[in-house]
């Protein structure tokens, strides 16, 4: 991003990335506590305050991240209400998922393990090695997933454990769950629901928000 204030920080109008985000979350009925989890140089930081809505409904904790986005995650769920059945885990930079959608994941979680949203891919794939073409992969198959991700709490803990046990490190959390024959279903999501990591997400970003697309 080239920028000396975190991406979750940036604005859109007159908000934060991370306000419009917690918006999304903080409209659907089903989520009943939002946990924050950031690095531990933001956590009394004036940006933060500036990111969170001046009153709440629902509570919202704070809690310190760790070296990798696993760690973070983990220190989240640990934070978790034990009342609670169901976790819905976002990135903080994806201000444009539908609270309609985050309803759904959480729904279809009484039937599979965790849910996840995806979109499949329009673009012709290549296995590439050495810069050489391997082979062109069945598009048909193939979906780009985005977040939230969400799980029945027991299970994905379970996940976690058991990664930490055997020494593993994924990009997502579907990654873990899959790996302890997690049953988990996919829904479409939109091209709305992008993640703002680049200087040209960021326009597209400011884009949307303005057209009131997201």
């Amino acid at each position: 991003m080239n920028s000396s204030v975190p991406k979750q920080f940036l604005t859109l109008g007159e908000k934060t990335v991370l306000y419009h985000t917690l918006q999304k979350f903080l409209k659907t009925p089903a989520i009943s506590e939002i946990i924050i989890v950031t690095a531990p140089e933001m956590a009394d930081s004036e940006l933060l305050r500036m990111s969170l809505p001046p009153s709440s409904s629902k509570p919202i904790h704070i809690v310190m991240g760790g070296k990798r986005r696993q760690d973070s995650v983990y220190n989240g769920l640990k934070a978790v209400n034990h009342g609670s059945a169901i976790v819905s885990i976002h990135d903080a930079v994806r201000p444009f998922i539908r609270p309609e959608t985050i309803s759904t994941a959480i729904d279809l979680c009484s039937q599979y393990d965790g849910v996840i949203v995806a979109t499949p891919t329009t673009n012709t794939l290549k296995e590439v090695h050495d810069h050489l073409i391997v082979k062109t992969v069945n598009r048909e198959l193939i979906w780009q997933a985005q977040t939230p991700q969400t799980f029945r709490l027991a299970i994905l803990l379970k996940a976690y454990e058991q990664a930490y046990h055997d020494g593993v490190t994924v990009t997502d959390d579907a990654g873990l769950v899959e790996r302890i024959g997690g049953r988990i279903r996919v829904i479409a999501g939109d091209s709305w629901n992008i993640k703002i990591t680049s200087r040209q997400d960021l326009i597209l970003a400011q884009s949307i928000f303005e057209k009131g697309l997201g």
